[in-house]
């Protein structure tokens, strides 16, 4: 189901440094163009069944002639507002980027369930009175992909929890136990488990280990803020609301898209960024900095791709190391070759 919305903020906008030197008809031509890559099969990319948009179906989607679509479509790419596939369809690299994230989110809120199911559920407290959902206004809900199932697998692990209780063992803390990232603060196993088992936390065990399966990608875990897994328990950490997932950003992904458009339709390894490194995001900033011409990217992965052939030792990391950026830049061949 298509979205009827998209995000649109007039400050950047306005502030656009490439959009700017462009005349109002361009800009005016380059707000539809993203009104029809909102409706597009491939959100963001200007295509029809897969196949890039001619100059003549552009104009015909927005009552235009072509000679002007033509004209204006240059200017727009003389500015660099937009990029290209290598099949030539015109997408915007924001609406791209945004979709990517989007995707990712949407994925990581599947996996935490919606807690309001649980005060649906009958024996909710324990005979303890220990509430097991601790819910306060400041927390965020996230989407569960369905509520009846969501109800049905909690049913079940209630059921399961019960039979557990009475025979004095806990089966769900070992895979959170197991979950849980190795640092120096896992210790405490024993104690960890006892609270698990006190709290009774395997009626919920799905959400717990979805939580921190999810904050293991969050940018304080990943910065090493993690807690230790009995602080976690003991503070009912997964109660804390929405995760801050880390990700690249927009500028970050186009490295990543130019690579795999140019070098990856040569069989160069694939550049992968389904998952945030910190490292990997330092090293492509530090990539960033080193141009500062329009379209300066682009024309340094063709370059590689017209120089050099795939082989052990070349990828996407290879590519952004200054070093080998300015072997290219010297046209130093032979050293490039050594360097791999």
């Amino acid at each position: 189901m298509k979205r009827p919305s998209f995000q649109f903020y007039p400050a950047d906008w306005r502030k656009e440094p490439s959009l700017s030197t462009c005349s109002l008809a361009a800009r005016g031509l380059w707000i539809e163009l993203m009104c029809v890559a909102h409706e597009s099969d491939e959100y963001g990319v200007l295509c029809i069944n897969g196949k890039a948009m001619s100059d003549a179906q552009i104009a015909r989607t927005v009552g235009e002639v072509p000679r002007v679509i033509t004209s204006l479509v240059k200017e727009l790419e003389n500015a660099a507002v937009f990029s290209r596939r290598q099949d030539g369809s015109i997408y915007s690299r924001r609406m791209v980027a945004d979709e990517h994230l989007r995707n990712i989110r949407s994925a990581a809120g599947r996996l935490g369930g919606n807690p309001n199911l649980l005060a649906d559920l009958p024996n909710v407290e324990s005979s303890n009175g220990l509430n097991l959902v601790k819910q306060t206004n400041k927390q965020r809900t996230t989407p569960s992909s369905s509520s009846s199932s969501s109800y049905k697998n909690l049913s079940e692990a209630n059921a399961s929890s019960s039979e557990n209780r009475s025979a004095g063992t806990s089966s769900e803390f070992p895979r959170f136990w197991d979950t849980w990232p190795r640092s120096e603060r896992k210790d405490a196993k024993g104690k960890c488990q006892e609270r698990w088992k006190r709290y009774r936390l395997d009626a919920i065990a799905d959400r717990i280990i979805a939580h921190v399966e999810l904050s293991k990608g969050s940018t304080k875990w990943i910065d090493g803020y993690e807690p230790s897994p009995l602080r976690y328990l003991s503070e009912r950490r997964w109660e804390d609301g929405e995760v801050i997932i880390a990700e690249y950003s927009p500028d970050e992904l186009f490295v990543f898209e130019q690579y795999n458009l140019i070098l990856g339709a040569k069989d160069w390894p694939e550049g992968v960024f389904e998952t945030f490194s910190q490292d990997r995001s330092a090293n492509i900033k530090n990539f960033v900095r080193l141009g500062s011409k329009d379209g300066w990217i682009s024309k340094y992965f063709e370059w590689l791709s017209n120089n050099l052939e795939p082989k052990a030792g070349y990828g996407f990391d290879w590519c952004i190391r200054p070093d080998i950026f300015l072997r290219a830049r010297e046209g130093n061949f032979a050293a490039l070759q050594v360097a791999a």
